[in-house]
């Protein structure tokens, strides 16, 4: 089973505004993941949770939080801290999370770079991504998920 929402991250307090979304776009975020923790507390049955979503809408330079009191200006320390928040809600209600980041890249589309490849038979390795530019292109992403591990370590 799986309880999404497009642009929506994985976090109970917490959502993005997005300029080019709805106006109350960020209440059905947050309304969405109430919906799912009421979902979790109906169903003792689930033991894990999978967790996953790119992060880059919640790191934007000229992103702001909706909190549900308001708006706040976005950082990562308290998209970390709203993270934890949502992690530790679930372990103190018997479930698991399970934490997936997202695929490496380095802001080409890759998909578009092997379906390029095979169509026009050109090499598959001019879609390899280096990793310094993965690293690089992922900075904010990878220590947000580095600052979550190490009080929710896998």
């Amino acid at each position: 089973m799986q309880l999404t929402k497009n642009n929506c991250g994985p976090f109970f307090d917490l959502a993005p505004v997005i300029p080019n979304l709805a106006l109350d776009w960020p209440q059905q975020c947050l309304d969405h993941n109430e919906d799912v923790r009421r979902f979790l507390l109906a169903h003792k049955s689930i033991r894990y949770v999978v967790l996953s979503s790119p992060l880059t809408q919640y790191l934007r330079e000229d992103t702001v939080f909706f909190r549900g009191k308001g708006l706040a200006p976005s950082s990562p320390e308290l998209l970390v801290e709203n993270f934890q928040s949502t992690l530790a809600w679930l372990r103190s209600n018997g479930v698991q999370p399970v934490v997936v980041g997202p695929p490496p890249r380095d802001g080409r589309n890759t998909g578009l770079c092997i379906a390029r490849t095979r169509l026009l038979g050109l090499p598959s390795g001019d879609c390899d991504l280096p990793v310094a530019a993965v690293e690089a292109h992922d900075k904010e992403v990878r220590a947000v998920l580095a600052s979550v591990a190490k009080d929710f370590p896998c």
